[in-house]
């Protein structure tokens, strides 16, 4: 766009400032980066006490998640890493909103929320 403004709120973001806006904002990547670990220490990645003191089960289900990680064997513990075949593009994804959830920011910008076919979270 050439003109306009992003606003958050009801205040422009150019008054915000970047800094300022990213203590109160998070992004999810659409290739949703795993790191080697297991499902747990991917959501909790993010060092806060926000994200240590997460409901995991909650936010794996608000992410749509939690059928697909309840069915790997050991579940929360089960070990993954980026190219986990167990893991498709969608599910790389939907951890990364999961993610995003445990440090429970007001503001998550999604990348290319529709770029895995995911008709939910479209």
């Amino acid at each position: 766009p050439s003109k306009g403004d992003v606003l958050v709120g009801e205040v422009p973001l150019r008054k915000i400032g970047v800094e300022k806006f990213g203590d109160c904002a998070c992004w999810v990547a659409s290739d949703g980066p795993i790191i080697a670990g297991s499902v747990t220490d991917n959501l909790r990645s993010i060092r806060t006490t926000q994200a240590e003191s997460a409901d995991l089960g909650t936010i794996l289900s608000r992410a749509g998640c939690d059928q697909a990680v309840n069915s790997l064997q050991d579940g929360l513990a089960t070990v993954i890493s980026a190219n986990d075949d167990r893991l498709g593009a969608e599910m790389c994804f939907r951890l990364g909103l999961a993610r995003a959830m445990t440090i429970q920011k007001p503001i998550v910008v999604i990348e290319e929320p529709t770029s895995n076919g995911d008709a939910q979270i479209e």
